[in-house]
């Protein structure tokens, strides 16, 4: 349903657009110290890597060097390639949601940093390990430092705008889905229900915070969902040695809802990578390898449903009642409403959803004029897309056929 636009919420995108021009040049500038550290930190390993004789090993030590140029290319393919895919998230960049696409501007961005950086690194910051060699380096890791805090606080000044913006604008959208709905910027579903979609896996928490709460009840059914960030603490010992390792394992939206019916067992959607790289026949072979301890893959007769999704459950008759023919087809009808992976759990009598994304996905495209009709319809889809689910999964009616009165 197209979104009618209130004088009063004119009126305050008509001001936000009067003051963008400071937020966007703080994206511009942060984005420019970002590019100029990355640049400088591989100039700062390819810097030091002169110090070490490579040359007197021969083909050894060319095969060698060949080896940490390559582990390098590797980390700033991964680290490049994720802000090329954070700015198409945050600027609703078209030509980059194909993977292929997205894979091939990384790779040229990181041959692009790589060479600045060997350019750099080999005209400035070589030298032989001595007092000057040291004092040169020393300062040059303060100056990398420096450039990240810049670009943090041009970054955190950009944001500060798009937190005034969902505060004013972001309610005026949701009322205008249903009055009824519920806006709580400053709010986020809690860790308990997280935990208990049994999505992500983890030892323990690190860092759980999120924001931007919607909640409501559509045909009966309660809903939530929010933009969440979780990372997790996992503690490995070996040998004698312990090692800590903290990682993100969410960014994005995160909903729940009731399901009419519960069900004793647990079953789950996820990402089919396995049939995606290496084919559908090696790729189930994989697939039920993985299989979580408990669970089985599920089999579906939907080819295109079976090519992008694994299945898994701890009971196959309960899961394919679940899942059936037309909610299979939701499903897949939501993936490309969303456009983009998802990750499905049914427990406890609820449908827990993960979706990825980089950026906040209720943040304008400050680049572009954020007053008009098509700058606020994108906003207003996204949070549709999610405010449909349980009508269009008709969550409401029971599994076995009957409907809920």
């Amino acid at each position: 349903m197209p979104i009618t636009i209130s004088y009063q919420l004119q009126q305050e995108l008509d001001n936000f657009e009067r003051n963008k021009l400071w937020p966007v040049l703080c994206a511009i500038i942060s984005r420019i110290f970002l590019v100029a550290g990355i640049i400088f930190f591989v100039s700062l390993f390819l810097g030091l890597l002169s110090i070490f004789f490579f040359d007197d090993f021969g083909v050894v030590g060319y095969v060698g060097l060949s080896f940490f140029i390559l582990v390098l290319g590797i980390i700033m393919f991964s680290i490049v390639r994720k802000e090329v895919k954070r700015l198409s998230d945050a600027y609703e960049i078209s030509s980059l949601k194909n993977a292929k696409a997205l894979n091939m501007v990384g790779g040229l961005l990181t041959f692009v940093v790589m060479l600045a950086g060997y350019y750099l690194g080999n005209n400035y910051l070589k030298g032989e390990l001595n007092f000057l060699f040291a004092i040169k380096w020393a300062l040059s890791v303060f100056g990398l430092l420096a450039i990240f805090l810049i670009s943090s606080l041009f970054k955190y000044l950009e944001n500060t705008f798009y937190t005034k913006y969902k505060q004013k604008v972001i309610p005026e959208l949701i009322h205008a889905i249903n009055p009824d709905f519920v806006y709580s910027p400053d709010k986020f579903i809690e860790q308990t229900a997280f935990d208990e979609s049994q999505l992500f896996t983890y030892q323990t928490m690190y860092s759980y915070k999120g924001d931007s709460l919607v909640e409501g009840i559509v045909d009966d059914c309660l809903f939530q969902f929010c933009q969440l960030k979780a990372k997790v603490k996992n503690v490995k010992k070996s040998q004698g040695k312990t090692e800590i390792e903290i990682k993100e394992i969410f960014n994005g939206i995160f909903y729940v809802t009731n399901f009419n019916k519960s069900f004793k067992g647990r079953t789950v959607i996820l990402p089919d990578y396995a049939r995606q790289i290496l084919g559908f026949n090696f790729g189930e072979m994989v697939n039920e390898v993985l299989s979580q301890p408990g669970m089985q893959l599920v089999k579906f007769e939907d080819n295109e449903f079976e090519k992008k999704f694994a299945v898994y459950s701890t009971d196959q008759i309960e899961a394919r009642y679940i899942l059936s023919t037309s909610l299979v087809l939701k499903i897949r009808e939501l993936q490309k409403r969303l456009n983009n992976e998802i990750r499905i759990a049914f427990i406890h009598n609820k449908l827990f959803l993960a979706v990825p994304y980089e950026t906040d996905f209720l943040r304008p495209n400050i680049f572009r004029k954020i007053n008009n009709r098509e700058t606020i319809e994108i906003i207003y889809d996204k949070l549709q897309a999610f405010t449909d689910i349980t009508h269009d999964m008709r969550l409401n009616v029971k599994i076995w056929g009957e409907v809920k009165l």
